[in-house]
């Protein structure tokens, strides 16, 4: 078998899991309390264990995280900028005053700078000021709940938004999901870690800690964001970076006072597990080995991601991501499997839509990492292509497949970028 290698590739948005690790251990053999919990490697994605991943929870003030991406994009476009002044509405001043809440006090007309506000929101969970950056973004907190919502859309991340700052008990996203905006936010705004590692801030003369007790206890920690509601539980999404290999974990749900033990516990293991799963950390492209990667396509000149595996120096893709990808343009095309003959359908003009149940896309007789080939239709006309079985999927050159979708690949190597154009 031919070893597993990981190499680190800088991506702009990733919204694919890249590979998921098999697991023998359960959150009972790990001894974490947590309700619902997943750790991911941030370079390639790959889930290191999970439990009850995939199940919505409320995320409480984890939430937060949603709102500085939001804030950041709007940064990053230049309708705001971080030393943007606004004035406190008088709404927000009468909820920083909110005892059931964690607040700064807020006066009527204050001014405070984005800067000052994303502070206070991500480090100590003031809801007010949250909801103050909501408004000066969107003038109104339902339309700023508008734009994160629209950006849970837009990475193909599930889950349900109604306020900025997670108090609802109606705000839900799984461990999964949040894993992955964690590594959206990351990967697009890496400048928001100067944020989130900072042990203090200083808001109108008072020092203010981190909620974030993970910062001093666990060396590497550099974020992200607490939580803790009724309906939540206690939760953390932290993340932590050593020899070069930086994890993102989520716990949702834990049980009081093990919200930091279980992140730790989640963040040990993922590390061990890394050792052999990921190993080594140089990006080798030695011939005959076979490790995640990403790679960026680009389809009428917008950017969007696609987990891949660099095989002998080649990308291989999955038809499914590809189509998904597809799904809108002129070049859309459903996928479709059949059981019995093993043999995979395309269809031009078709919309496709995932189905989490669709069976696996390769023979059962081939074997992990061994190249095989694969009975392909397009329109009903029979093709033969080679393929890799990874992971229980079917992995595909696409500069293969191009022709019959009519389209012409370049890939840049300096990007890892896949540029389809007709």
């Amino acid at each position: 078998m031919k070893h597993l290698r990981k190499i680190s590739v800088i991506l702009l948005v990733i919204i694919v899991v890249t590979i998921v690790v098999p697991l023998d251990v359960s959150a009972a053999t790990l001894n974490i309390t947590s309700q619902g919990a997943i750790v991911i490697d941030f370079d390639t994605g790959t889930v290191l264990f999970g439990h009850r991943e995939e199940t919505r929870r409320a995320p409480a003030s984890m939430l937060k995280m949603l709102t500085a991406y939001v804030i950041y994009d709007a940064i990053k476009a230049g309708e705001i900028s971080f030393d943007t002044v606004t004035k406190i509405s008088q709404g927000v001043s009468r909820f920083s005053y909110d005892r059931e809440f964690a607040n700064v006090r807020l006066q009527p007309g204050q001014e405070v700078t984005i800067r000052e506000l994303l502070d206070v929101s991500i480090l100590i969970s003031a809801n007010a000021a949250t909801v103050a950056l909501a408004e000066a973004l969107s003038n109104t907190e339902q339309a700023f709940v508008g734009r994160m919502q629209a950006k849970l859309i837009e990475l193909n991340i599930g889950g349900r938004v109604v306020d900025c700052y997670g108090g609802s008990p109606d705000n839900s996203m799984s461990p999964f999901g949040f894993a992955f905006l964690m590594r959206n936010l990351l990967i697009e705004h890496p400048e928001i870690l100067e944020l989130t590692s900072k042990r203090t801030t200083v808001f109108d003369g008072t020092t203010y800690r981190n909620t974030n007790a993970l910062l001093t206890d666990y060396s590497g920690a550099d974020g992200l964001k607490t939580g803790y509601t009724d309906a939540a539980g206690h939760c953390l999404a932290s993340s932590a970076e050593r020899d070069g290999r930086r994890l993102i974990a989520v716990t949702m749900g834990s049980a009081t006072g093990k919200r930091f033990d279980d992140s730790i516990v989640l963040l040990n293991h993922g590390f061990e597990v890394a050792k052999t799963a990921l190993l080594p950390l140089e990006p080798a492209l030695e011939s005959g080995f076979v490790f995640p990667s990403g790679a960026n396509l680009i389809i009428d000149g917008v950017t969007r991601p696609l987990s891949a595996f660099n095989i002998d120096g080649l990308h291989y893709f999955k038809l499914r991501d590809i189509a998904y990808l597809l799904s809108g343009t002129n070049k859309q095309f459903s996928v479709g499997f059949d059981d019995e003959s093993k043999a995979i359908s395309l269809t031009g003009g078709e919309f496709y839509i995932p189905d989490g149940s669709e069976a696996q896309l390769l023979e059962e007789r081939a074997y992990e990492y061994i190249t095989a080939f694969s009975d392909v239709y397009w329109n009903n006309v029979q093709y033969e292509f080679e393929a890799y079985y990874i992971e229980g999927n079917n992995y595909f050159m696409l500069k293969e497949i191009a022709p019959l979708l009519d389209v012409r690949i370049d890939w840049i190597n300096e990007t890892k970028t896949m540029i389809i154009s007709s």
